[in-house]
This record gives structure tokens, C-alpha cells and sequence, in this order.
């Protein structure tokens, strides 16, 4: 018999059994038919190594799946927004110069600050970035996003285009908890020995690219889906419309 073979084998089988006991324990904590004790909850994924340290957002029944047209602004009108007005900022300056600068370039432009919002600043050398998402009726759609681009301190112009969503159909889907989401998170994350901080949890719209081809529809659809954030500012997307 290969020892060394059956020896990997029995530990694979013990991860796997560990995982599953977990998400059984923890798993009693969560009922379809009501809102599961907070504390308690969070107290179980405490024991298992995971650390709540946000509150746990309330959730809604159902929500459509979106389909997303993009759309941006012409580039006279882009020349002519910034031949009148002056966003200029001193180079150095901090990513809230930066955003308060792109969110007055973005308003002159047309748009709304209720219908959009600012997300990461990306620097490079000379060059720093602000990222602009869409929202759908108060939530936000994680697809690719349009960048306000800086040059020394100077706007000079956008880069990509502003995700629009409307419901694929009437038909809407149902959205687990967030205390579900956080068990599939668990249990896709696994046990270790170190402790896993939640950092944030939000219900938000998420254009699934990954292993996708561009020409496939699923390109341009928005899932409900829960955003959350752990350790080292890492994300992880748990589809919401799992049943």
C-alpha cells in the first residue's frame, strides 16, 4: 500500500469533514422563517474564526436580476466643461482633493451624485484615477467602472463608460441573508488558524466576468449579490439568488 498516498487521502477527508461540522454548527443558527439572534450568531462564527467587526445590514426579499447599458459623454462636451471650469489640484494632493475635484467634473458633466458615486483612486506616477459606479434604487452595481483621469494635477479627460441598470424582466429573484451569505463564505473560505476579519458586508448589483467570454451576454447582467470585505481589505462576492 502507498502510506504517503492513503495518508494525504485521510487528510483531505478530515479537512473536509471539519468544514462541513462547521457549517453544521453554525448553520442552526439561521432560519428561513426568521431573523436569526445577532449576537448569537455572530458569537458561533467567533468560535470557527470569524470576526464580525461590522453590523450586519438588514436584507430585502427580492430584488430583479439587471441588464446593463453603458453609456458616456461626448468628447466636445467633455472639452467644454473643462475649457470653462478649473478642477486643477496640486499633484501630491490626497484622494479626498482628488474625488471632491472629479465629483464637481462629474456634476458639470450631467450627472447625479445620487445616481453615481466615487469608489478607489488608482495612482500611477503622474497619472491618478477616479473610479465612478453606478447605483439601481439605492444600490450599487459592481461592474466595470469609469475612471475621471488626472495628469499632474489636471483632468484630461474620462476612460471607459457608466454602467445603466433596468430589470432584465418583471420577474424577480429571492435574496438570502446576510447571516447565509456569511455561512457560504465560511465555507467556501475553510478552516485555518488564523482569525478571519469581516470587514464590511453590502448588498449591492455584481457583473460576474470571471472565466467569461466578452461576446457572452453575462457580460451586460448585474446579479444581486453580497459584497464582502475581509482581512487585508480583500473582496469576495457571494451571489444573493442562490435559493
Amino acid at each position: 500500500m502507498d502510506w504517503s498516498k492513503a495518508k494525504s487521502v485521510m487528510i483531505v477527508a478530515l479537512l473536509l469533514t471539519n468544514i462541513f461540522l462547521i457549517y453544521a454548527c453554525v448553520q442552526k443558527y439561521y432560519d428561513k422563517s426568521a431573523v436569526a439572534d445577532s449576537s448569537s450568531f455572530i458569537s458561533a462564527l467567533s468560535k470557527h474564526g470569524i470576526e464580525i467587526k461590522t453590523d450586519i445590514p438588514e436584507t430585502k426579499d427580492r430584488l430583479p436580476i439587471l441588464s446593463l447599458s453603458y453609456t458616456k459623454p461626448g468628447k466636445a462636451k467633455i472639452k467644454e466643461i473643462l475649457r470653462k471650469s478649473d478642477f486643477k489640484v496640486a499633484p501630491r494632493a490626497s484622494e479626498k482633493v482628488y474625488k471632491r475635484a472629479a465629483d464637481k467634473f462629474m456634476e458639470e458633466l450631467g450627472f447625479s451624485m445620487t445616481d453615481i458615486f466615487s469608489g478607489e483612486v488608482k495612482a500611477n506616477g503622474k497619472v491618478v484615477k477616479v473610479a465612478y459606479l453606478s447605483t439601481y434604487e439605492g444600490y450599487a452595481i459592481y461592474a466595470e467602472p469609469l475612471y475621471v483621469v488626472f495628469k499632474n494635477g489636471k483632468i484630461v479627460g474620462l476612460e471607459g463608460k457608466t454602467a445603466i441598470g433596468f430589470p432584465a424582466s418583471k420577474r424577480q429573484v429571492s435574496v438570502i441573508s446576510p447571516e447565509k451569505a456569511l455561512l457560504i463564505f465560511m465555507s467556501e473560505e475553510g478552516k485555518t488558524s488564523q482569525t478571519t476579519e469581516i470587514k464590511s458586508i453590502e448588498l449591492v448589483f455584481w457583473v460576474n466576468n470571471e472565466n467569461v467570454d466578452e461576446d457572452e451576454l453575462v457580460l451586460d447582467t448585474a446579479f444581486p449579490a453580497w459584497r464582502i470585505i475581509y482581512g487585508d481589505s480583500k473582496v469576495r462576492y457571494i451571489e444573493a439568488n442562490r435559493e
